[in-house]
């Protein structure tokens, strides 16, 4: 970063990894407690909200993002972050698939199956932004590899591991997505169903009384394991982070009370990551906003940026082929941030 744009690039990649980071982590806590909320609902079980689910999984996962902190036990954390994502892939196909389409039907404005392409377009954006926000862990890899390799631990098997998990959860996300296209259709893109394709194939909000639905039981129920799961590998990568700018990385992997002391940022990290996710009303559309902005710098816009940058310097001719996808990924990168801002903002200002 320093060698492709100074200063500035440095603190502007910077900004946009923690802002990435951060909201990660955030929003992991919130589905959470969205998902254990719709556990309740189903079993008819009353008590327990969203809030003090949010509390409890922040207390559960102390004990992996503060108490495990070697580079083996960082790397067990990342398999199995990637094993319950394709389990929890593989599940919601599964609910998908068996669930009911003319329960969509009620939902659709005379029955039809068509909505109008500024509420397709909207949606659309919306989403976009979602996944690309929700994939952005892939851009923490880098910073993750770089770790592992100066300290020659598992370099090739851990590139090897890594690279083929994320592949095979890419894959089985395109699978769920196409699930519920399946039974939704357009109609997954409107307001009036949820974009979030299980909320979606509960059908439109109602006041009668349902039978259980099992499949959509079990996928939630593993949505809620996959992302409890899940939750240390984008924190582990932000405490490194964090560490790595203070100094006390190398130290807060030692054993014993100063290893536990120098670790405490990652108890600050995680305490703010818990007040955020308690306490920020309109979660979704403050989602969207950062993802527009964090989200597609750091997957589309700064890497091409920096790539160009430093070949040049170097006096390195870049290929006609690769001018190409780099003014494909940032045509890319400048929709997605100018219309999710833009639609962010606007779903913003409606709810406040």
């Amino acid at each position: 970063m320093w060698n492709a744009l100074g200063t500035f690039g440095y603190f502007l990649s910077m900004l946009l990894q923690s802002l990435m980071l951060i909201g990660v982590c955030i929003i992991f806590l919130v589905l959470i407690g969205v998902n254990a909320a719709q556990v309740e609902r189903i079993l008819g079980i009353e008590g327990l909200s969203k809030r003090i689910v949010i509390l409890v999984a922040a207390a559960f996962e102390l004990i992996p993002c503060y108490f495990m902190a070697t580079v083996k036990e960082t790397f067990l954390l990342t398999a199995l972050g990637a094993l319950c994502s394709a389990i929890c892939a593989v599940v919601v196909v599964v609910a998908a698939f068996g669930t009911d389409s003319s329960k969509m039907g009620a939902c659709l404005d005379g029955g039809t199956n068509s909505w109008p392409v500024y509420t397709n377009l909207q949606g659309l954006c919306l989403c976009w932004n979602t996944v690309v926000f929700g994939f952005g862990g892939i851009n923490v890899l880098p910073s993750l590899l770089s770790d592992f390799h100066l300290r020659g631990v598992l370099a090739r098997a851990l590139v090897s591991f890594t690279w083929r998990s994320y592949l095979f959860i890419i894959v089985t996300y395109v699978a769920v997505a196409a699930a519920g296209f399946s039974v939704g259709g357009v109609a997954m893109a409107s307001r009036k169903v949820d974009s979030n394709v299980l909320v979606g194939l509960s059908g439109c909000p109602s006041d009668q009384v349902e039978p259980v639905n099992w499949s959509l039981l079990l996928a939630y129920s593993a949505i809620t394991l996959h992302v409890l799961f899940a939750f240390p590998v984008p924190f582990h990568s932000m405490a490194e982070t964090l560490e790595a700018t203070l100094g006390t990385r190398s130290g807060g992997l030692k054993p014993g009370l100063r290893g536990l002391i120098l670790r405490l940022p990652r108890l600050l990290l995680l305490g703010l990551c818990t007040v955020l996710a308690y306490t920020l009303p309109f979660f979704g559309a403050l989602l969207d906003v950062v993802a527009a902005i964090a989200g597609q710098g750091t997957v589309f816009i700064l890497p091409v940026v920096f790539s160009v940058a430093i070949q040049r310097q170097q006096g390195m001719r870049v290929p006609c082929y690769e001018w190409i996808l780099d003014f494909l990924c940032l045509l890319v990168g400048t929709l997605g941030a100018v219309t999710g801002l833009y639609y962010g903002l606007q779903e913003l200002a409606a709810l406040c």
